[in-house]
């Protein structure tokens, strides 16, 4: 009988459970136990611990919903409301970073640091690419203020969406008095302020 193959996202999937459960320290034989595969198996095809748990963070299960969300960004800005739109994209990425998050805090609290930059491919990179370009799309038909820089708006949505489970997962501040949908209601509402093109700050289509 032929062993079991496993994908890299289904070994991934595992990997992340792992980091969850036993921290950045977690030993690759334990890993490799769980999966069901030789340590030389993950090192052959991941080449170090440091980049197995990198690839597990940014790149692991949670790329499947990574990919549609970009997809969604990549299809463009609708009819509806920006202000609308906008807080519908960021409660989806407030959702992939409560997903992600966990495991940088456990990688964080091991002192393990990424081995180099992060690859171009890697989700995170690609939807602040397509969010960048969502934002541009909208300051070129004169729905967004133009005049700053779509990067910069791209790389501020983000941060302020993030912010929130950083504090969560990482600082463990839980006492929040938000829920998640009143939280992105908040900060798009601050947000809006500064993005719309209308001197009464009121929405636009």
């Amino acid at each position: 009988m032929r062993p079991k193959k496993f994908s890299d996202l289904e070994i991934l999937q595992v990997v992340r459970q792992c980091l969850v459960e036993q921290g950045g320290t977690v030993s690759t034989q334990y890993i490799a136990d769980q999966v069901g595969v030789s340590q030389a198996t993950l090192f052959k095809r991941f080449g170090s611990k440091s980049n197995l748990l990198q690839m597990a963070t940014i790149i692991g299960p949670q790329a499947e919903k990574a990919i549609l969300f970009k997809q969604k960004l990549d299809q463009g800005p609708t009819n509806a409301p920006v202000k609308e739109q906008l807080r519908d994209l960021c409660l989806d990425m407030l959702r992939l970073f409560d997903e992600i998050l966990p495991c940088f805090a456990s990688l964080h609290a091991s002192g393990m640091a990424f081995e180099g930059p992060v690859p171009e491919s890697a989700p995170p990179v690609q939807i602040r690419k397509s969010l960048t370009r969502w934002v541009e799309t909208l300051q070129g038909n004169g729905r967004l203020r133009a005049g700053i820089h779509p990067e910069s708006v791209a790389l501020t949505i983000m941060g302020a969406v993030q912010h929130r489970p950083l504090r969560i997962h990482l600082i463990r501040d839980t006492n929040l008095t938000q829920t998640d949908e009143e939280y992105i209601h908040s900060i798009v509402d601050v947000l809006w302020m500064g993005l719309t093109v209308h001197e009464d700050r009121g929405d636009i289509g």
